[in-house]
């Protein structure tokens, strides 16, 4: 399930369904799907969801760019985008930008405060249960 992740972080943005994952490593969607859940415990979609969401969260927190440039980083049309952050984070993107970019900019520069960075990061890369 390796290959799987690692085609998933390094073609974010041109993976839009399953079946494109399948083909690249020419396999039937179906039992891609049935074998990553068995072995992963999560949804391959809900996989490929998150991880974009990460992204998406790692650039708010990195850049100034629109959110509708967000989105498009990571192959997402602005309004599917916007959903589907909210919800897997349980805020929009510009709440969460609003809410943890300051902290981490201000941390960012110390490294003294690393372990609150780590903090910081892990409360804004959970996901709302």
């Amino acid at each position: 399930m390796n290959k799987v992740k690692l085609l998933v972080d390094h073609h974010l943005s041109d993976v839009k369904t399953i079946a494109d994952i399948a083909s690249f490593m020419d396999i039937h969607p179906e039992t891609l799907r049935r074998v990553f859940l068995r072995k992963e415990k999560i949804h391959l979609g809900d996989y490929i969801m998150r991880r974009k969401v990460d992204a998406m969260k790692e650039h708010l927190l990195v850049t100034d760019d629109p959110c509708y440039d967000v989105c498009y980083s990571v192959g997402l049309r602005e309004d599917s985008g916007a959903k589907i952050f909210r919800k897997f984070s349980g805020v929009t993107m510009q709440e969460f930008r609003e809410k943890y970019k300051p902290e981490f900019e201000r941390l960012r520069g110390t490294p003294a405060d690393a372990e609150r960075v780590r903090g910081l990061l892990a409360e804004a890369f959970s996901y709302k249960e």
